[in-house]
């Protein structure tokens, strides 16, 4: 059985699928992760760190002087560096999805082979929410978040070939199919605002993010597959 895991967009509610990953990620061994826009950055990150690691890391980012979403990328991008470059634990395939201009079509790109330098540009692609982000051109290409055409690529990992998805939402505010996959995992409260990087915001979406992964263990009538 081939098991993906999807991390859907949501900026700041990235902290969110990092308390569900401390949860689950433990339990699980997908054959590749996929993701949009901050779940493109997650899903790279668990390749790099454990799960709880992961939640340091994003305890790590309240440190970021939030003077407005462009601030706080520019002030990102050398922790985003600095994690791509630690060493890998694990070789499963880790892609991202963009948005290409000016067709508006979805594109995969697997990153875990690419360089630091690349797989940091694929990465801020995957994240550039138009209207904020200028768009991140790659080979005469420009590109924006994965998130306008597919906030929650489960469709995507099922073409690639999983038979099994687990999927963890962002709430971002782009667009998702009618295939939400085999375990879906959602907020089950209300989360702080997309840019609210505040120690505090953090640690509530962390805390909710672990709870309902709890919750999901415990009501599931199946076992999780590994691959």
């Amino acid at each position: 059985m081939v098991l993906a895991v999807v991390f859907g967009g949501g900026a700041a509610h990235g902290a969110y699928q990092a308390g569900v990953w401390s949860v689950l990620g433990p339990r699980l061994v997908p054959a590749f992760v996929i993701g949009s826009s901050i779940g493109a950055i997650n899903a790279a990150a668990t390749v790099h760190m454990a799960p709880q690691q992961l939640a340091h890391w994003w305890q790590s980012l309240t440190s970021l002087k939030t003077r407005g979403p462009i601030f706080a990328r520019r002030n990102f991008v050398p922790l985003l560096e600095q994690m791509l470059r630690s060493p890998k634990r694990d070789q499963r395939a880790v892609l991202a999805v963009t948005t290409r201009l000016p067709d508006l079509r979805a594109h995969v790109t697997r990153i875990d082979g690419l360089s630091v330098a690349d797989a940091r540009e694929w990465l801020l692609a995957s994240s550039a929410m138009p209207g904020i982000f200028t768009p991140i051109d790659r080979h005469g290409t420009s590109f924006v978040d994965g998130g306008v055409v597919n906030d929650l690529p489960v469709d995507i990992a099922r073409d690639i070939g999983a038979d099994f998805v687990v999927a963890i939402s962002g709430t971002g505010i782009g667009r998702i199919g009618s295939d939400h996959g085999d375990v879906y995992l959602k907020p089950s409260q209300p989360l702080p605002r997309l840019f609210n990087f505040r120690p505090a915001a953090i640690a509530e979406m962390m805390a909710l993010g672990k709870k309902d992964a709890e919750m999901t263990l415990r009501h599931m009538t199946f076992s999780l597959p590994r691959s």
